[in-house]
């Protein structure tokens, strides 16, 4: 398992999408999934009519997604880090206006201590295997809350079984608060 820096995946700068690369071989925008140099793997997809576009950019063996959407123009608009499997947000979440300037930052880890390494390294301990489709770690985000983790997956927790086992762990204290098996 590939274990990088997140906070370094992404910048603030501006970015254009590939208009005509996405629609070589794909007239109707249908979603394009594709492997590139070191087994990166890129998944894009375009709003009808190309109202709008959006790529998920996944390295090989990496915990972390690279999320980044764009205007009918292809000019950014929102790019953000995610946890692998469409799971939450962590570091910065950068938005754009309509000419691709920089309009918010938005820090996502702002409420918690427990780092998304933390608990990357839960996972392993656990034997819960966090490249596997079947795994996603979720978390809430407000400013008004404690942060919270929430790792869904199947197999086996701590001697219980299940196709759905639901993990919730303090983002702070790092504690494990409640476990569902179903």
């Amino acid at each position: 398992m590939r274990t990088e820096d997140y906070k370094q995946l992404i910048n603030d700068r501006i970015e254009y999408f590939d208009k005509d690369k996405f629609y070589l071989n794909n007239k109707n925008g249908l979603v394009k999934s594709y492997t590139v140099n070191n087994g990166i793997i890129i998944q894009e997809v375009a709003g009808e009519d190309g109202g709008w576009f959006v790529s998920c950019t996944t390295r090989s063996g990496s915990c972390f997604s690279v999320y980044k959407e764009y205007s009918h123009q292809a000019i950014i608009k929102k790019k953000h880090v995610v946890l692998r499997n469409g799971g939450a947000i962590v570091g910065i979440k950068y938005e754009f206006d309509i000419n691709g300037r920089l309009i918010k930052k938005t820090d996502m880890d702002k409420h918690y201590v427990v780092t998304p390494q933390d608990i990357i390294k839960f996972c392993e301990e656990k034997g819960i295997d966090i490249l596997s489709n079947n795994t996603r770690i979720d978390r809430n985000y407000n400013e008004d809350s404690i942060g919270k983790y929430v790792i869904y997956h199947s197999g086996e927790y701590d001697g219980k079984f299940g196709s759905v086992i639901i993990t919730e762990i303090n983002g702070t204290t790092g504690d494990v608060e409640k476990v569902i098996c179903k």
